[in-house]
């Protein structure tokens, strides 16, 4: 049987090796990550997030230069998801403020690493199931004004989307909710 969910692209983002190298060992025995690569600096992650599709970031807080919290922010609403690890409790607030996945506390085990990938593989359900039936009454509201003639069909992107582009006439027919 396929999976459900489509293999994670994921990105570990730790200055400390011995974290960074358990980290890759749990994700390369995950079925539902695929490892894109490691890195030790914020500055860094940042670069890969504009570059390629990441799907989820194993993000340390506090590394040289840009913390983990302040490399969160940057990202804005368009992040991936992201677990944030660190070896204090105190950044936890901050951390679910910035919309996290889940926070683990070093030194991570496999068990609990299982259960915030988890709560990961939760949300992608989630997403692709409104995401599934967004798109389908997007199509019948379509083919209903295609087969009345109605051929105006433009396409405009947009970030507030969630399938990243709207119909205005639609828009404007049935509501933003279509979008």
């Amino acid at each position: 049987m396929k999976n459900p969910i489509p293999t994670l692209k994921t990105l570990i983002v730790d200055d400390e090796l011995m974290s960074t190298t358990i980290l890759t060992a749990m994700v390369n025995k995950n079925p539902f990550l695929k490892l894109t690569t490691a890195v030790d600096r914020a500055e860094k992650a940042k670069v890969i997030l504009q570059s390629e599709q990441i799907d989820l970031v194993f993000l340390d807080v506090n590394m040289p230069g840009t913390t983990g919290l302040q490399l969160l922010e940057s990202l804005g609403d368009n992040k991936p998801y992201i677990v944030l690890i660190s070896a204090r409790k105190e950044y936890a607030l901050d951390a679910f403020d910035q919309g996290v996945i889940d926070y683990l506390l070093k030194p991570i085990t496999p068990a609990r690493f299982n259960q915030a990938v988890d709560r990961v593989i939760e949300n992608v359900k989630k997403t692709a199931s409104s995401h599934s039936f967004e798109s389908d009454l997007l199509i019948k509201a379509i083919r209903f004004h295609y087969s009345r003639g109605r051929h105006h069909f433009k396409t405009v992107t947009s970030k507030q989307s969630k399938l990243g582009y709207t119909y205005p006439f639609l828009a404007s027919t049935y509501g933003h909710n279509l979008e």
